[in-house]
């Protein structure tokens, strides 16, 4: 077990391992490996001033860490065959203010039961809140109601998402097409198990083929999203709740995880404010933007906008993470309008929707992660996408 979380640590990136205890066995090539080489105090001193997180067994070690009254940022990951022992017993809370401890507790009192996946999300999930982008209609799946409603294999996609993630903040972006209804089925469902908060994005006239204003309305596009939810309130009630990190995710895509630990794990490792999710390239879906890098700067391209002279490998899943301070400060950005020609209500209109990656130049460090697409994304954009994705969800 221990092998497997070191690995996954490995692949994430950006991530130095410092092994503490007794004995030289096994070995851990790629870790710094100070067993046996540091007396008490140099090792709380390390564990201080150097680490990120701290994965221990129940030991002397963990009550001295989870004791100390000092105030210092540190992701405490206790391990436990039997919880009715030292700290859990105890029951009292650490004087450090800025530790975050989770708990991780075998089945049946057996320690090797635990997975490395089960502590990963224990280190890197918490403070971590997760946006749903789903203001838009199901026109092309021939309903009239939000898309997220629409059912595959007896679930709406709402449920598909909802019910795999961890019970942890989730804000839906609806829009004044489908908010009531949306938030209507939510109640229905008992909000599918989930701590759920809505936001409307704001709706705009759009035009004719002469570009001329109509009295038909609809969504500006994901880009929206930063205003959107900075004046709904909840930018300000997740800084409240101590979120730092924020994914942004499309309802149509049903293999969409919310909490994504390779996505928010690269985020909080490299430091990044921006985490983009890529799948590789296929000449078989071609309606993907692509990720470029141009002078120096990862950006991407709308597939309507590509050119042949334009070489990437990435696709872009429409899954981004964000550092929440940076995303605070694009909601003060006026991002471009990008008009769309769509046809709506039975004829061409434009539509003006600002994009979501929009954001990526005025971002110092961006990030990718690449992630397997039968796992990762199968979108429901219309019905000829429904065998798809029925055959993805069944798999």
């Amino acid at each position: 077990r221990w092998r497997e979380l070191l690995d996954r640590l490995e692949k994430i990136g950006n991530i130095k391992v410092v092994l503490f205890g007794f004995g030289m066995t096994p070995t851990f090539p790629n870790a710094i490996d100070l067993r046996g080489q540091t007396d008490l105090f140099e090792l709380l001193s390390i564990i201080q001033h150097r680490c990120f997180g701290l994965v221990v067994p129940d030991s002397g070690i963990l009550s001295m860490v989870y004791y100390l009254d000092r105030a210092f940022a540190l992701r405490l990951v206790s391990l436990w065959a039997d919880p009715n022992h030292g700290i859990l017993k105890q029951a009292v809370s650490s004087p450090n203010p800025r530790l975050i401890h989770r708990p991780v507790i075998g089945a049946q009192r057996d320690l090797s039961t635990v997975s490395a996946e089960e502590v990963l999300r224990a280190l890197f999930l918490p403070k971590t809140a997760a946006i749903l982008l789903a203001g838009g209609q199901g026109t092309r799946l021939g309903i009239k109601r939000a898309k997220g409603m629409y059912p595959v294999q007896g679930k709406s996609l709402f449920e598909w998402i909802c019910r795999k993630s961890p019970r942890m903040p989730i804000a839906i972006m609806t829009s004044m097409l489908n908010h009531d209804e949306t938030v209507a089925f939510f109640e229905q469902n008992d909000f599918f198990g989930q701590e759920v908060f809505f936001f409307k994005q704001e709706l705009a006239p759009l035009l004719d083929e002469e570009r001329h204003p109509t009295d038909i309305q609809g969504p500006q596009g994901n880009g929206a999203v930063f205003r959107a939810f900075a004046a709904s309130g909840l930018l300000s009630h997740f800084q409240q709740l101590g979120v730092d990190l924020v994914t942004v995710s499309n309802v149509d895509n049903v293999l969409t995880d919310l909490f994504d630990l390779d996505l928010i794990a690269a985020a909080r490792a490299k430091k990044a404010q921006v985490v983009v999710q890529c799948i590789a390239k296929n000449p078989l879906y071609p309606s993907m933007g692509l990720v470029v890098e141009r002078e120096g700067k990862k950006q991407i391209i709308e597939y309507t906008d590509l050119d042949p002279s334009i070489c990437s490998s990435l696709a872009y899943t429409g899954q981004m993470a964000f550092d929440l301070s940076f995303f605070s400060k694009m909601a003060e950005i006026d991002l471009p309008l990008h008009w769309v020609k769509k046809k709506m209500e039975g004829r061409w209109m434009w539509k003006g929707e600002r994009f979501l990656f929009d954001v990526l130049p005025f971002a110092s460090q961006v990030e990718t992660v690449v992630a397997e697409r039968r796992q990762r994304y199968a979108p429901l954009k219309g019905l000829e996408d429904l065998p798809v994705v029925e055959a993805a969800v069944r798999s």
